[in-house]
C-alpha cells in the first residue's frame, strides 16, 4: 500500500502577553478556562463516546476523534455472528445519560443505540470515519503531540497520513475488538471454511453443514444457540468431564473467568445434533479437528470462537518521554498504569479500559463514563493551570500497581484457570479492578494531583509556583 504525506498540524502556541512595569507579563485572559485547547481522540466505540460527550462540556476546547470504521459503536458495529448479544443485562450495559430498556439486547441493538446516542449528542461532525491512528509521539519541548492518522478516503484508492498536534491525546481504541486466530496446529491446512465470530460474513450460509465451534467463552455460548437452527449436525470443542452435566461444571473458582449465563445455551446442547467434546484439540486437518485421543471429528465448517487480543498493547507505536515506546515501558513487567487510565512516562496521556480497569467487576458502561469524567478533570487542570505536561510519577505508578497485585491474591481472578484476565508472561492480573465497580467509581471521583509531576508552561527560577497568579518572567529569571 502506497502512502501519501499531508500535514494538517496545529502549534499549539499561547495568546499573547501584555507586558506590565514590574518585569511580568500579564495574561490577557484574566479567566484561565479561556485558554484554547486540542484534543484527539482515538476510537469512537462506547468509550470514545462516552469522552466525546464529557470534552463537549468543556469550553475552549477543539475536539478530532479518528475513528477506524465507517460509523461509531466500535466492537458492536464490528460483531455480527449469529446470536451475537451482551451477556450484561442492558439495563446496566447503557450509559447514566442515555437508558434503553432492552433486556440483553442483541448486538444489532447494541450497535443502533451507540449510533442514536451520537446522533442525540451532534458527536458525527467530530468524528473523522475511515481514518486510523498509527504512530503517536510526545514532544517536550512543546508539549504537544504528534499522531499519526491514516485515512483511508475511498476503497480503491492509498491511504493519505495526516500529522494531528493536540496538548491532550485520549486512546478510546478498546481491547475486544483485535480478534486473533486460535494457536492450533494445521488450523490454515483446513479445506472447509473457517471462520473466526469476530469476522463474521453475513452472506455465509451453513444450513445443512457439519460445524464444529473451538472455544467456550461468550462469543461460542451465543452462536450454539443459533447454530443448532440451521447445521445438520454441530460438535463444540471444549475441556470438560464425562458426563454432560460434569463438563458445564468448571474445576476453578467459581468466577476465576468470566461467568457467561444463558439458559438457551443449555438447552442448545442438550439437541440430538449437538455434541459435546471433552477432548483438547490436538491439530487442525484438511479434513477436520483431530483431538489428543487420536479421533478425527470431520467437519464442513469450523467457527472458530477465540476471542481477542487482551495484551492492552495499541496497535500503532506511542512513544512517551525521551523517545520511549509503551510496548518497551511494558516489556518488563507487563501491562501497567494508574487508576487504569494514565502511564508513567507518557505526559497528557489518557486511555479507556487500560490496564487493571473494572472490565469484570459489573457493567463496563458507568466506569467508562466516570473515567471519562476524571479525564476531563484532568483537561480542566490543565487548561486553567496553565500546565504544559502532566505525568503520573512512576514510583506512584509502582506502588499502585504491587498494591493491587498483593489485594488480588486474595481474589478469585488469581485463581486456578486460565484466564485472559492474566499477563501470560508474568501471570500478573492486569485486566481486572482489585475490588467493585462501585469502588473504582468512588476512587476516581476527586483526582490526587500530587501523584503527577506537573510542569508548567512558566515557572519561577527559584522554584516557587507563581505561575497561577503571575505569567511571563523577565527572560534572566526565566526557568
Amino acid at each position: 500500500m502506497t502512502i501519501s504525506q499531508s500535514n494538517n498540524e496545529s502549534n499549539g502556541t499561547q495568546p499573547p502577553r501584555i507586558p506590565t512595569t514590574q518585569g511580568y507579563g500579564q495574561h490577557p485572559l484574566h479567566d484561565r478556562s479561556q485558554r484554547p485547547l486540542k484534543v484527539i481522540v482515538v476510537g469512537a466505540g462506547p468509550s470514545g463516546i462516552a469522552a466525546l460527550v464529557e470534552l463537549k462540556k468543556l469550553p475552549h476546547v477543539e475536539i478530532l476523534c479518528f475513528e477506524k470504521n465507517a460509523d461509531v459503536g466500535g466492537t458492536w458495529l464490528e460483531t455480527g455472528y449469529p446470536g451475537a448479544a451482551c451477556d450484561v443485562a442492558s439495563h446496566a450495559y447503557q450509559y447514566s445519560f442515555d437508558y434503553k430498556t432492552d433486556c440483553f439486547s442483541p448486538a444489532e441493538e447494541i450497535g443502533e443505540y451507540f449510533i442514536s446516542v451520537a446522533k442525540k449528542h451532534d458527536l458525527y461532525n467530530r468524528i473523522t470515519f475511515n481514518s486510523r491512528a498509527i504512530g503517536a509521539e510526545w514532544d517536550d519541548d512543546t508539549g504537544l503531540w504528534r499522531v499519526q492518522v491514516a485515512r483511508d478516503i475511498l476503497p480503491e484508492s492509498d491511504a493519505i497520513v495526516e500529522n494531528h498536534l493536540a496538548h491532550v491525546f485520549i486512546n478510546a481504541g478498546g481491547i475486544l475488538n483485535d480478534w486473533k486466530w486460535p494457536d492450533i496446529e494445521g488450523l490454515h491446512n483446513f479445506k472447509g471454511k473457517l471462520i473466526h465470530t469476530a469476522s463474521w460474513d453475513p452472506k455465509i450460509d451453513l444450513k445443512g453443514a457439519t460445524v464444529g465451534i473451538i472455544g467456550s467463552g461468550a462469543s461460542s455460548i451465543q452462536a450454539q444457540e443459533k447454530g443448532r437452527q440451521w447445521a445438520e449436525k454441530m460438535i463444540s470443542s471444549a475441556i470438560a468431564s464425562p458426563e454432560l452435566r460434569e463438563k458445564l461444571i468448571p474445576s476453578w473458582e467459581l468466577g476465576c473467568r468470566r461467568l457467561t449465563p444463558s439458559l438457551p445455551y443449555l438447552k442448545a446442547i442438550q439437541e440430538p445434533n449437538v455434541n459435546v467434546i471433552r477432548t483438547g484439540i490436538r491439530r487442525i486437518t484438511e479434513m477436520g479437528i483431530e483431538t489428543e485421543d487420536g479421533e478425527l471429528h470431520e467437519v464442513d465448517t469450523i467457527i472458530c470462537a477465540t476471542g481477542f487480543n487482551t495484551s492492552f498493547s495499541s496497535r500503532f507505536n506511542i512513544v512517551g518521554r525521551n523517545g520511549v515506546s509503551l510496548r518497551t515501558m511494558w516489556k518488563a513487567r507487563g501491562p501497567e498504569a494508574y487508576l487504569g487510565m494514565a502511564i508513567a512516562g507518557l505526559p497528557n496521556y489518557f486511555t479507556l479500559l487500560g490496564p487493571n480497569c473494572p472490565i469484570a467487576n459489573g457493567s463496563l458502561i458507568p466506569c467508562i463514563e466516570s473515567s471519562a469524567k476524571y479525564i476531563v478533570q484532568a483537561i480542566k487542570k490543565i487548561q486553567t493551570d496553565q500546565i504544559r505536561s502532566l505525568d503520573v510519577k512512576q514510583p506512584i505508578q509502582d506502588a499502585f500497581n504491587d498494591y493491587v497485585q498483593e489485594v488480588h491474591k486474595d481474589l478469585v481472578w488469581t485463581g486456578s484457570c486460565q484466564s485472559w484476565y492474566k499477563d501470560r508472561k508474568s501471570g500478573r492480573v492486569v485486566a481486572v479492578w482489585p475490588g467493585s465497580s462501585i469502588h473504582f467509581m468512588e476512587m476516581i471521583a476527586s483526582p490526587r494531583w500530587e501523584d503527577f509531576d506537573i510542569k508548567y508552561i512558566n515557572r519561577e527560577a527559584k522554584g516557587e509556583d507563581l505561575t497561577y497568579y503571575l505569567d511571563d518572567m523577565v527572560p534572566e529569571v526565566k526557568a
